[in-house]
């Protein structure tokens, strides 16, 4: 059930002139509707957080308020000012997972994920000024610096890596579960245990806390503010009689924003990774994994 790796007879809407074309175009359509929506009640709420510039707040970190004072700085004070950086982040995250698709597959298969999401439904939204687009830019840029000193041993990927879990960190605290996720990835193979005795890993991790220093500093000084609201929402009481019902609405919207096809796609990649048919798969399996699990079982 592996994957073949022909060199490229993939069809010419795969080359990534194409798909860069296709991003492009559709980040154009996203910055036109942005500019002329309303805001939301959470956009208008994180907007007036930019008015006040700060390494924390009492609901998420701060990178939401800061993409928002940048875009407001550039573009002026209105809506397309306010969510231009988000609409942004949609071309980083696909050139991300289209380098990811390259290094662990082929280049068409990059392009395919690229393209992919960029046509499901929360890519379509992802010109809202929430802290999500960040958060899913660095998580997988983290993921792309990964898979490159996978490819090529060199030092300066895993401190990238170290550098972009900490700006996640920055972006939402759902990041976190990335650090255990990487981990398991690391314990998972001997091949890679053995990058634990090697200091870019270590100095990746230092780097990752340097970066969110800040943060932690203003929870400090602010009697952990944030971290205990979203604290709050994280406490289970009990099984709820009603999980079964729960879970299904939880792949219902998963299948909703993501696509069902692409919802497909995921749970078969995570059974062929775990069949042991697709080895290449481990960095996305292992790193996606706490986080999927915590979800599943909350």
């Amino acid at each position: 059930m592996a994957l073949p790796d022909p060199a490229d007879n993939a069809p010419r809407w795969l080359d990534w002139p194409a798909v860069a074309g296709i991003v492009v175009v559709l980040t154009a359509v996203r910055l036109y509707v942005s500019a002329h929506i309303g805001l939301s009640f959470d956009e208008s709420y994180y907007t007036f957080w930019s008015e006040y510039p700060s390494t924390g707040y009492l609901d998420h970190p701060p990178a939401v308020a800061w993409l928002i004072a940048a875009g407001r700085r550039v573009l002026g004070n209105d809506e397309l000012g306010v969510r231009v950086g988000f609409a942004l982040c949609e071309i980083g995250i696909a050139a991300a997972l289209y380098r990811v698709g390259t290094l662990l597959f082929r280049p068409a298969l990059g392009a395919l994920a690229a393209l992919l999401y960029v046509l499901t439904p929360v890519s379509g939204l992802g010109f809202l000024a929430t802290p999500d687009p960040p958060s899913a830019l660095f998580w997988i840029a983290t993921l792309w610096a990964v898979a490159e000193y996978a490819t090529s041993g060199r030092p300066a990927w895993w401190l990238l890596a170290g550098v972009s879990a900490g700006l996640g960190l920055w972006s939402k605290y759902t990041d976190a579960f990335l650090a255990p996720g990487l981990l398991l990835y690391l314990l998972a193979a001997p091949e890679r245990r053995q990058w634990l005795r090697q200091w870019p890993v270590w100095a990746g991790a230092a780097l990752a806390l340097v970066v969110f220093s800040p943060v932690l500093w203003w929870n400090f000084a602010h009697d952990w503010a944030s971290f205990r609201f979203q604290g709050r929402r994280t406490v289970m009481t009990g099984i709820d009689p009603n999980w079964g019902v729960n879970l299904v609405e939880l792949l219902a919207g998963q299948a909703l924003f993501l696509g069902p096809l692409l919802l497909i796609f995921a749970l078969a990649g995570a059974a062929a990774f775990a069949l042991r048919r697709e080895p290449r798969l481990a960095l996305p399996f292992w790193s996606s994994l706490p986080a999927a699990g915590y979800f599943v079982w909350h």
